[in-house]
């Protein structure tokens, strides 16, 4: 995850030019991984998925858009 986002961060030209441009990045990055290598739910983390998808919401909830 953290390589991935240094990635993202090296593609903008070492840093994010506005709040919206990494939540707009953060977003295709989260996609990608939802649609490719985290598609399936590893058994490790299956029963406290919900308490993952809760804190993520938690902090990345849109109320100021």
């Amino acid at each position: 995850m953290n390589r991935k986002i240094e990635e993202v961060e090296r593609a903008c030209g070492g840093y994010f030019h506005s709040e919206k441009d990494r939540e707009f990045r953060y977003g295709l990055l989260a996609r990608e991984l939802m649609e490719g290598r985290w598609r399936r739910v590893n058994w490790k983390y299956r029963q406290v998925a919900h308490l993952l998808r809760h804190l993520f919401m938690e902090r990345y909830k849109k109320d100021d858009f």
